[in-house]
């Protein structure tokens, strides 16, 4: 039985952001015609070989175009599959730097010699941690808050980061060692401080909550009247405005004089609410 020789078909163009994963299915596709092209070479990392390395032939745009991995010794090869021309060539492989792309001619009955050594990536096998920060009350993302990574019973800082539109942030290249994870935004406290331990390798993930700061909060009161005696006990609802939705806060009851308080506030669009008996839906809004 005579072997035959494939080549892989591309994918559809994508994007991933950390974290992130995508499920691609890619087709192997039967060459019909044999070139008389050989493509041979070997990966190294010093003097010693790396298996299963992928090295990829592209065009000049970097479109994959071919594929195969590097056996025992280090060694790969394309034959009989290549057409002739002029095209790129790159070695990866995991825990290492991924090569430079190479510059090859390939013609008919020469074979094109390859030869990469790869340098280990120090940053893959230190530790990461990643996580979302967000409002203690309402869950929402926090965006630009500013996430601290210090060593532990060390006032040394050891890396920041700021958190995104999701307020998602992610820290790496952290050596291993005990360390002390906070975050901190304007009108919220900071958070509490999270002890960490990072080994090689560590990938931790760490949600972050900030509350709002009791430096910089406001009141809200109002007296609700009216003629029975029983409407100087009116239950009242705090709602808090965000993204077009209403959030409710706190329940109050009016005192005897039909004053209610909330404080405590934050900044912000507040709504309160209450039935009376004989006077219909009591409403109002207020801006912090």
């Amino acid at each position: 039985m005579s072997k035959k020789n494939y080549y892989l078909g591309s994918s559809e163009i994508f994007s991933l952001k950390p974290g992130e994963n995508y499920n691609c299915s890619l087709t192997l596709e039967e060459c019909k015609t044999k070139y008389n092209t050989i493509v041979v070479g070997r990966v190294l990392q010093g003097v010693n070989p790396l298996e299963e390395a992928l090295i990829l032939i592209t065009n000049k745009e970097s479109k994959v175009l071919y594929e195969t991995y590097s056996d025992s010794n280090g060694i790969f090869l394309f034959k009989e599959i290549v057409p002739k021309g002029d095209y790129r060539i790159v070695a990866s492989c995991p825990c290492y730097k991924t090569s430079e792309p190479q510059n090859v001619s390939i013609v008919e009955n020469t074979p094109v010699k390859v030869y990469f050594n790869l340098k280990e990536d120090a940053s893959s096998a230190r530790g990461i941690i990643y996580g979302t920060v967000k409002e203690a009350f309402t869950g929402n993302a926090v965006v630009n808050a500013r996430i601290y990574l210090n060593y532990k019973n060390r006032n040394i800082k050891s890396s920041d980061s700021i958190s995104n539109s999701k307020g998602e942030y992610i820290i790496y290249n952290i050596l291993p060692g005990e360390y002390i994870l906070q975050a901190e935004f304007e009108n919220y406290q900071p958070s509490p401080p999270i002890s960490i331990k990072i080994e090689e390798k560590n990938k931790i993930p760490v949600d972050i909550i900030l509350n709002n700061s009791p430096g910089v909060t406001g009141s809200i009161t109002d007296v609700i009247k009216g003629p029975l005696p029983q409407e100087s006990a009116v239950p009242v609802f705090l709602y808090e405005l965000r993204d077009n939705k209403e959030i409710l806060k706190e329940i109050q009851t009016t005192n005897s004089e039909g004053l209610y308080v909330f404080s405590n506030l934050g900044p912000g669009i507040y709504k309160v609410k209450a039935n009376l008996l004989t006077q219909g839906e009591y409403e109002k809004e207020f801006t912090l």
